[in-house]
């Protein structure tokens, strides 16, 4: 079981895949002015902040490597989590984003080439996950990875981040 620290304390297990949830999560800025925002449905958004055990992403065979720039590799996952038939889980909680911009939509608001291609290929994915659980191969059964550097990811004041780690790979 897994367990999430908010404020200092320990808080129940994570026994699902399980969207953390955060203030602003409905409403993602599109550019780093922040004048432009794509808007999620509360209660439909499946995505941002995941959590669940271990053994559970296993079980999913992990996020699809099919997916590249920006989009839709959440909506993945959850098509994954149908398809295994596992209840979702929802849970309010606080992260630090790291603001950046968006490369799912122009600033006009419009979808980018890659947040087109990412969804016809989640579509695609969704209907093959459906039908033939295809899920079950490709994802963490299927990455390859060479391991080039690790180290500490540092906050404002220089101190590193309890239990977070950066890692860089070749893939």
């Amino acid at each position: 079981m897994s367990t999430i620290c908010q404020s200092g304390r320990i808080t129940r297990p994570v026994d699902r895949p399980t969207r953390l949830l955060w203030h602003g999560a409905e409403s993602v800025p599109i550019e780093e002015s922040g004048r432009l925002f794509i808007i999620h449905s509360h209660k439909e958004y499946f995505g941002g902040v995941l959590m669940m055990p271990n053994a559970v992403f296993r079980r999913l065979n992990g996020y699809s490597n099919g997916y590249w720039g920006w989009g839709y590799e959440d909506v993945d996952l959850r098509v994954r989590c149908e398809a295994e038939e596992m209840e979702l889980g929802y849970r309010d909680g606080t992260y630090q984003p790291i603001r950046h911009a968006s490369r799912g939509y122009k600033t006009d608001g419009t979808r980018s080439d890659e947040n087109r291609a990412n969804r016809a290929r989640c579509s695609h994915n969704s209907a093959a996950i459906r039908m033939r659980h295809a899920h079950h191969e490709e994802g963490l059964n299927s990455l390859q990875f060479e391991i080039l550097e690790r180290g500490a990811i540092l906050d404002d004041e220089g101190q590193p981040y309890p239990y977070v780690e950066r890692v860089l790979v070749k893939i």
